[in-house]
């Protein structure tokens, strides 16, 4: 027969678990979307264009299309 103490250590070590592992899969995706967003934002505001840091659509298309992706592939990967 198991003890309250048992059942609240195996509690503690599975909930250890599951945070270290959301971390260890959020983590990295957070930082890769954040170093292609401010990639991309360095990137339209220093083009050599007419109007400077005027950007058409296109810009935020990809950046809203280059950052999900990312992640998604980082959730699938085991760390």
């Amino acid at each position: 027969m198991t003890t309250m103490k048992e059942n609240l250590q195996y509690t503690a070590k599975l909930a250890g678990s599951a945070a270290l592992s959301f971390l260890k899969i959020n983590v990295p995706g957070q930082l890769l979307v954040g170093i292609f967003s401010a990639a991309i934002l360095v990137t339209l505001l220093f083009q050599s264009v007419d109007g400077g840091a005027h950007a058409g659509v296109e810009a935020g298309v990809v950046l809203i299309f280059l950052a999900r992706p990312f992640a998604c592939i980082l959730e699938q990967l085991d760390f």
